[in-house]
């Protein structure tokens, strides 16, 4: 079977995160995971959380991925809805300006 886009852009992004030193793992749709974001990662002592969209997906996230999103801001970490591979570069470089002042 085919790999699906979403899949595809995961493990790029993944990738981009490792690379830049984060430690990331994908979180695997299942009866007990609705609304976790598809990536958690941990940068510079950081909580970085993820919804993946691909560009293509006009929908974004449900309601409950929004809602979960929010509550990992509230907490402080960073979370967000990102469609495109060179958005993990730019939300590392926000937590490298927040650490390094």
């Amino acid at each position: 079977m085919a790999e699906k886009p979403e899949s595809r852009l995961q493990k790029k992004m993944q990738k981009r995160f490792r690379l830049r030193g984060a430690a990331v793992i994908k979180v695997h749709g299942g009866l007990y995971s609705s609304g976790i974001p598809d990536l958690l990662a941990c940068y510079r002592g950081i909580f970085v959380a993820c919804e993946v969209k691909t560009p293509q997906n006009k929908k974004g996230a449900t309601k409950l991925q929004r809602g979960v999103l929010k509550s990992i801001r509230r907490a402080g970490g960073y979370a967000y809805v990102i469609r495109e591979e060179e958005s993990v570069d730019r939300i590392l470089d926000a937590i490298d300006r927040r650490i390094d002042g």
